[in-house]
């Protein structure tokens, strides 16, 4: 159970011991599939909120909005952690120019800050290093 549906299901009890409030249904945005499992499995019955608005003309779709923060929080990240000012020290003078050399080749500091940002967003990531002759 994530702490986030056990927050609203202790804000739903409060709101009902403190304010005497009652409700009927509770609303989850289509795309929170995992939150309104959790509640289901908690007893509470959970309706699907649509996008709909009712204008005078009748009713219309509304495109969602959003900011691409999930985006922008793992670039920013993934800027912190590892940029062009890090610098790899190697005490083998000559293995050091080899692998410079190679990260060079490869384009490892714009290739490995992308791959962070993707271990960001996915929650985990495997480097699996390739080697062949030198």
């Amino acid at each position: 159970m994530s702490i986030y549906t056990k927050e609203i299901n202790k804000f739903m009890k409060w709101s009902v011991e403190k304010f005497e409030m009652r409700y009927t249904e509770v609303f989850v945005h289509p795309a929170c599939k995992s939150l309104r499992e959790e509640m289901h499995l908690l007893g509470i019955q959970i309706s699907r909120a649509d996008n709909n608005d009712q204008t005078i003309n009748g009713p219309k779709q509304r495109r969602m909005a959003t900011l691409n923060m999930p985006k922008v929080l793992t670039q920013e990240m993934a800027t912190l952690i590892f940029n062009e000012r890090c610098e790899i020290n190697i005490d083998d003078d000559e293995l050091a120019d080899n692998i410079e050399g190679i990260f060079k080749d490869n384009k490892f500091n714009k290739h490995f800050q992308d791959y962070l940002e993707y271990q960001f967003t996915l929650g985990g990531m495997v480097v699996n290093p390739d080697f062949q002759d030198l």
